[in-house]
């Protein structure tokens, strides 16, 4: 994890003013994706009925779009972890390439999280006559919500590297978060102490939270790729790849004077 942070830093530092733009680009579409639906939809009052529907259509409208915007945006930061240079508009050419998958995908989340919330809710409120069964099946699934979003991570770099349908890469996520526990928590961690710090500058959601986060995850699966690809060769009785860490000589010295890299 020592050595995924180290890369994310250094990642981050050296293309630092194309992840502030590109995330206000991510911010200005995903907000915007949001707002324009919920705001079409809050107009239509012909009954309350319907008014829900609208509500719940915009809803779904912004969560597609949203999912679409992310794809471009996590293909985008993929391209500086992978090919060390990329442009604004690769994130919208990351947009055309992943949103028929990025698009399924956050629909399935979205009911899962649902399924998964109203479970969880539901086992809470069983009567005392029945406390044991709704504690042990509302315990389960709350351990089902937490598996789930731990192995999320795994499921943007997933999306822009792999040619996979939705159920494969749901199965290649729950994989690699059983394989790869320690990794996994320590990206969860991460991801959560960059949300906070964004929500709480305010600042951060609009410069900075998806880039990161999107180099952070990329940066992840590189490593699995690399490790998974070593044990391989060893497998097949080849000599193993030399270690590959392009920032393990940089410093303090880079920071304060980059000049002279």
């Amino acid at each position: 994890m020592g050595k995924v942070l180290r890369n994310l830093f250094w990642i981050s530092y050296d293309h630092l003013g194309k992840l502030i733009v590109a995330n206000v680009v991510w911010f200005v579409l995903s907000v915007g994706s949001v707002i324009i639906p919920l705001l079409i939809a809050q107009q239509i009052r012909s009954s309350q009925f319907v008014h829900s529907i609208a509500i719940a259509a915009g809803l779904a409208i912004s969560v597609l779009a949203v999912s679409s915007i992310s794809a471009g945006m996590f293909s985008f930061t993929s391209l500086l972890v992978f090919k060390h240079d990329a442009q604004i508009m690769d994130l919208f050419r990351g947009i055309r390439a992943h949103w028929k998958m990025a698009m399924p995908l956050g629909v399935v989340s979205a009911i899962i999280w649902i399924m998964l919330g109203a479970n969880i809710l539901f086992y809470a409120r069983i009567g005392s006559g029945h406390f044991w069964v709704g504690a042990i099946l509302g315990g389960i699934t709350m351990w089902l919500f937490v598996f789930y979003n731990l192995m999320l991570v795994y499921v943007p770099p997933l999306l822009v590297q792999k040619e996979e349908t939705v159920a494969g890469i749901l199965k290649l996520a729950a994989l690699l978060s059983v394989s790869n526990v320690r990794l996994t928590f320590g990206l969860y961690i991460s991801i959560l102490v960059i949300l906070v710090v964004s929500v709480a500058t305010c600042i951060g959601l609009a410069f900075m939270v998806a880039g990161l986060c999107g180099v952070l995850l990329n940066v992840a699966y590189r490593e699995l790729a690399r490790r998974y690809e070593q044990m391989e060769r060893r497998k097949a009785g080849l000599e193993p790849l030399e270690e590959e860490d392009e920032y393990a000589g940089r410093g303090l010295r880079d920071i304060l004077r980059p000049w002279e890299m």
